[in-house]
Protein backbone atom coordinates (compact mmCIF):
# COMPACT_ATOMS: atom_id res chain seq x y z
CA UNK A 1 0.00 0.00 0.00
CA UNK A 2 1.27 3.45 -1.29
CA UNK A 3 1.88 6.49 1.65
CA UNK A 4 -0.76 8.62 0.32
CA UNK A 5 -3.38 5.60 0.37
CA UNK A 6 -2.81 5.12 3.85
CA UNK A 7 -2.75 8.90 4.90
CA UNK A 8 -6.33 8.85 2.99
CA UNK A 9 -7.21 5.68 4.85
CA UNK A 10 -6.73 7.62 7.34
CA UNK A 11 -8.32 10.96 7.26
CA UNK A 12 -11.11 9.25 5.34
CA UNK A 13 -11.79 7.31 8.89
CA UNK A 14 -11.57 10.48 11.07
CA UNK A 15 -13.93 12.04 8.67
CA UNK A 16 -16.59 9.37 8.95
CA UNK A 17 -16.46 9.82 12.59
CA UNK A 18 -17.77 13.09 12.26
CA UNK A 19 -20.68 11.91 11.15
CA UNK A 20 -21.72 14.85 8.94
CA UNK A 21 -22.21 13.26 5.60
CA UNK A 22 -19.42 15.99 4.06
CA UNK A 23 -17.27 15.28 1.49
CA UNK A 24 -13.61 15.04 1.73
CA UNK A 25 -10.73 14.81 -0.67
CA UNK A 26 -7.32 14.11 0.27
CA UNK A 27 -5.12 15.60 -2.48
CA UNK A 28 -1.38 16.22 -2.18
CA UNK A 29 -0.02 19.42 -3.93
CA UNK A 30 3.66 20.46 -4.23
CA UNK A 31 2.87 23.86 -5.19
CA UNK A 32 1.60 24.30 -2.26
CA UNK A 33 3.42 27.72 -0.37
CA UNK A 34 3.02 28.18 3.58
CA UNK A 35 0.65 30.99 2.58
CA UNK A 36 -2.49 29.38 0.79
CA UNK A 37 -4.22 30.55 -2.63
CA UNK A 38 -6.81 33.16 -1.87
CA UNK A 39 -10.30 31.23 -0.51
CA UNK A 40 -8.70 28.40 1.11
CA UNK A 41 -7.84 28.33 5.32
CA UNK A 42 -4.48 27.32 5.98
CA UNK A 43 -3.19 25.51 8.84
CA UNK A 44 -0.23 25.09 10.02
CA UNK A 45 1.75 22.91 12.76
CA UNK A 46 5.18 22.67 13.98
CA UNK A 47 5.64 18.62 15.07
CA UNK A 48 7.76 15.83 16.65
CA UNK A 49 7.93 13.17 14.31
CA UNK A 50 9.76 9.53 13.64
CA UNK A 51 10.91 8.69 10.32
CA UNK A 52 12.43 5.62 8.70
CA UNK A 53 14.31 4.73 6.05
CA UNK A 54 12.87 2.51 3.85
CA UNK A 55 16.44 1.13 2.38
CA UNK A 56 18.30 0.56 5.45
CA UNK A 57 15.43 0.53 8.18
CA UNK A 58 17.22 2.66 10.57
CA UNK A 59 15.29 5.53 12.08
CA UNK A 60 15.31 9.17 13.84
CA UNK A 61 13.72 11.95 15.45
CA UNK A 62 13.24 15.47 14.30
CA UNK A 63 11.43 18.10 16.10
CA UNK A 64 11.35 20.54 12.33
CA UNK A 65 8.52 18.58 11.08
CA UNK A 66 5.87 21.11 9.49
CA UNK A 67 2.42 20.17 8.82
CA UNK A 68 0.86 22.31 6.41
CA UNK A 69 -2.98 22.00 5.44
CA UNK A 70 -5.24 23.86 2.69
CA UNK A 71 -8.25 23.69 2.81
CA UNK A 72 -11.17 24.76 1.23
CA UNK A 73 -15.52 23.50 1.09
CA UNK A 74 -16.06 23.29 -2.51
CA UNK A 75 -20.76 23.23 -2.70
CA UNK A 76 -22.21 20.94 -5.45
Amino acid sequence: MALDETWDELFQEKVKELGRGDIWKLAPDNQLTQKGPPGWLTYTVHAFAKFSCSKCSRWWYSSQVLVLFHMRLEKP
